[in-house]
């Protein structure tokens, strides 16, 4: 944080020493990390950090494979199941674009055998008992078949 010097008119940085606790009326510390796995979308949100009941959400999970970084999907699915003991309040998944979702199918394994995930959203596009998801997705195969 700058803080203006007095009488020189010029500025230097200063701290402001460790953060405040949460008051009883305050909202708990969120955690937001991002995985730099290449071209691709994935952050897991925690919330109560530091508490005695941390929740976790995993949103997006995906990688279009550049080659312009070393971290694999791999190395981030190891990551997510140490940072939440293998526990997942949430797994959010946007929609179904390669870069958001490829990490689930690729590393469905450790998915299934090393996580407990309690909910699972969508887009409402993935619902086929939604009658315009499926029209949408009718209209969409139809157009990758003139491609």
């Amino acid at each position: 944080m700058a803080k203006k010097s007095t009488g020189t008119g010029t500025s230097k940085k200063t701290t402001t020493g460790a953060r405040k606790k949460a008051g009883a009326g305050s909202l708990p510390a969120v955690r937001v990390r991002m995985y730099r796995q290449g071209l691709g979308d994935c952050f897991l949100i925690t919330f109560g950090v530091g508490g005695s009941d941390e929740q976790h959400m995993l949103i997006d999970f995906g990688t279009l494979g550049t080659k312009a970084t070393t971290v694999a999907m791999s190395d981030v699915i190891d990551d997510v199941v140490e940072t939440t003991g293998g526990k997942l309040q949430v797994l959010v998944a946007t929609h179904a674009h390669q870069d958001h979702v490829s990490g689930f199918k690729s590393q469905r394994k450790t998915l299934e055998k090393d996580l407990s995930i309690k909910h699972v959203w969508m887009p409402w596009t993935e619902d086929r008992s939604d009658p315009l998801a499926d029209k949408l997705n009718i209209d969409q195969k139809a157009l990758h078949h003139l491609v």
